[in-house]
Order: C-alpha cells, then structure tokens, then sequence
C-alpha cells in the first residue's frame, strides 16, 4: 500500500513540472515559428537585406538552430542567384558550425539547386567529402 501511495505522490508532483515544462515550451515554439516564418517569407526592401542579418542570428543562438535549416534553404530557392548581400553567408557558415544540414542540403539542390546550395556542396567536396550518404558529389556537382 506504501507503493502506491508513493507511486501517487510522484505522479502528483510531476504534473506540476509538466505543466511548467508545457508553458515554458509553448511560447519557445511560437517563438521559432514567427522566426521560421519571418526567414522563409523575408523579401527585401529597395535592395536592404540587413533585417535578415537579426533572423539569422536569433536561429543560431536558439537553443535548436536546425529547426530554422528547412526555412533559409526555403529562401536561397527564391533567391537562387543571390546571396543576400552577402547575408547567406552568414547562414551557410551557422549551419556549417552546428552541422546536420547535408541530407536537407542534398533535397534542395536536387529540387532547385541556386547559387548558396551549389556553394554550399563545393564546400563539402573541398573538405575531401566524396558523398552525401549514398549519392556521390561528383554526379551533383563540376568543379
């Protein structure tokens, strides 16, 4: 019977923690999504990407930067001949950092290669890096 007073006393005493863990997480993901979405949709105005400057830095120092890789590989797709005034480096440089990046990499180029995600598997081949999982560089790419 001691069990199962025990048993229910830690139960008691988690809940309280799962509902601050909840409120805490919430806003966090509300957070990334307002930031996921302000990258995937930034368009400059009369040529000034420095806004996108702040977003990339908020990704990076966010406790999951990956979270934000599907939305800057969204934005060198519309921007395929860019590179932000130089801001996509920044973001290319970031993911190169934190790394986990080369098989979403390998599902944009693929799809529509543009001028950061050709660079970007350049960079990987330069390394002395012949694959990306199974599919050779050289058949992506020509130096």
């Amino acid at each position: 019977m001691q069990k199962t007073a025990h048993t229910a006393s830690v139960l008691s005493s988690a809940i309280p923690a799962r509902r601050i863990l909840i409120r805490t997480v919430r806003p966090l993901r509300a957070r990334m999504d307002k930031l996921d979405t302000a990258i995937r949709e930034f368009t400059p105005e009369d040529g000034a990407w420095l806004p996108l400057e702040a977003y990339f830095e908020q990704a990076f120092s966010s406790p999951d930067p990956k979270r934000s890789y599907h939305a800057i590989f969204n934005l060198f797709e519309r921007f395929p001949d860019e590179d932000g005034a130089g801001l996509f480096w920044s973001a290319l440089h970031g993911m190169e950092a934190i790394g986990g990046y080369e098989d979403l990499l390998l599902q944009y180029f693929r799809r529509h290669p543009s001028l950061m995600t050709t660079t970007m598997l350049r960079r990987i081949q330069n390394l002395g890096q012949t694959h990306i999982g199974s599919v050779p560089l050289s058949i992506l790419i020509t130096k």
